[in-house]
């Protein structure tokens, strides 16, 4: 009886510990979008280390929301509180946590995108290695923190006839 009621005890407790984070969804980010270019510059270390001229377009066009999404035009932005910022941008399966700082300079971020076209390079190396084999579905997952190298990883469904592989590739 004794360690139910503890236990009762330590998970009304738990609750309490998340009561100091700010929490917003943000269904219609057009009106949060940046429209100058302050945020894409001061993020120039996040862009050198994920961009790709050869990345997917859904890719690129989520990105571009993310960097001009502006902070200040939140409901719970506070000059006077120095606090980061989590927002999660949707379009269909595909997702990006980021976490801003008061700036609006990413500190960091993760990408989550299913479907989405490989990069042309990527695509022959998987062709020249497993001929015959075609690509069922890619999943696509980048983690970046601020002044370190971003992670990237795809995971490939390939099928033949009705055999089916899945690959992985860390970069």
């Amino acid at each position: 009886m004794k360690t139910k009621v503890i236990g009762l005890i330590m998970l009304g407790l738990t609750n309490l510990m998340f009561a100091q984070q700010n929490f917003l969804a943000v269904n219609d980010v057009s009106s949060n979008l940046n429209k100058k270019k302050a945020t894409v510059e001061s993020n120039s270390s996040f862009v050198n280390a994920v961009e790709n001229s050869d990345q997917s377009l859904q890719i690129k066009m989520l990105r571009k929301k993310m960097l001009e999404f502006n902070i200040e035009n939140l409901n719970v932005y506070s000059k006077n509180d120095p606090s980061n910022y989590d927002v999660v941008l949707k379009e269909g399966k595909n997702k990006i946590a980021i976490t801003y700082n008061q700036q609006g300079d990413i500190l960091n971020c993760n990408e989550y995108f299913y479907d989405v076209r490989l990069p042309l390079s990527l695509q022959k190396e998987i062709v020249k290695k497993y001929p015959g084999w075609s690509f069922a579905s890619t999943k696509y997952h980048l983690t970046y923190e601020k002044n370190k190298k971003a992670k990237t990883k795809y995971k490939i469904l390939l099928k033949k006839d009705e055999k089916t592989k899945t690959i992985v590739i860390k970069e």
